[in-house]
């Protein structure tokens, strides 16, 4: 994990944040631009750990699942044709403001 670590501090340390109070958009840009390139360390490191079909989306639209209400983009899944939808990651909410992100939620616990 230290290697998935170092990875995530080069990856975010090499970028130069918006503050706060920049315009929404500059603030998106960013986001996305930074969940993307998070998305396939994450997926990386989810594969050396033996989770081999682990998935992150290469283009730039995330993959969409069906959420507690309506469908929804994910980062990082991991998912099968008899299982469904196993695992799944999503790292934008993580960079500003988690609030705005949590929509959409539901655990099938």
């Amino acid at each position: 994990m230290k290697a998935f670590e170092d990875a995530l501090a080069e990856l975010i340390g090499n970028r130069d944040k918006p503050s706060s109070d920049a315009p929404g958009g500059v603030k998106k840009n960013y986001t996305e631009a930074l969940s993307h390139l998070i998305s396939r360390v994450l997926a990386a490191a989810l594969q050396e750990l033996g989770l081999s079909e682990v998935r992150a989306p290469t283009s730039g639209r995330d993959k969409s699942f069906m959420g507690g209400y309506s469908p929804k983009g994910v980062d990082v899944y991991l998912s099968d044709e008899k299982h469904g939808l196993l695992l799944t990651s999503g790292v934008k909410g993580l960079v500003f403001d988690p609030r705005k992100n949590l929509k959409n939620r539901y655990r099938a616990w």
